[in-house]
């Protein structure tokens, strides 16, 4: 009986670690998220009405991006790859490259329905700035972690 009780407590308590863990990953990506929206609609100069337009077509963008991504992702390491392995591995990225091609092309053009060709060159600079931002942030917070 004791033992019974006592995997169940473990299961219990293991299941709760598990769970407030993944509510903080879920809450440290929304606030990213939030963050690189603001961030975003700050440098790209985008109206109300723009942003309530744009932000729709540009997350449907992102999640189509990510699944081609996926899509083609190696599954093997490139050192443990045969000639033949990489042969067609190179040619999976170039199809890769390729729709996504096709992607930004047809995003680019619902883009402009919605904002200028202005301020789709700045959305490319922010998403640049954006990921520096954050590295820039890791590497603060690391710092002030290990004290260095």
């Amino acid at each position: 009986m004791k033992n019974k009780f006592f995997k169940w407590g473990l299961g219990m308590l293991l299941f709760v670690s598990f769970s407030i863990t993944l509510f903080g990953q879920n809450s440290k990506r929304e606030r990213i998220e939030a963050e690189k929206v603001a961030f975003i609609t700050k440098r790209m100069e985008l109206t109300p009405r723009q942003a309530q337009g744009f932000w729709p077509i540009h997350t449907e963008y992102e999640k189509a991006e990510r699944s081609i991504k996926q899509k083609y992702r190696n599954r093997i390491s490139i050192e443990a790859m045969s000639e033949a392995d990489a042969e067609e591995a190179i040619e999976k990225r170039l199809r890769m490259e390729e729709e996504l091609l096709a992607l930004k092309k047809n995003y680019f053009t619902r883009f402009k329905t919605v904002i200028s060709p202005r301020q789709i060159l700045l959305l490319q600079k922010a998403n640049t700035e954006f990921r520096q931002y954050l590295l820039e942030e890791i590497r603060r917070r690391r710092s002030r972690r290990f004290g260095g």
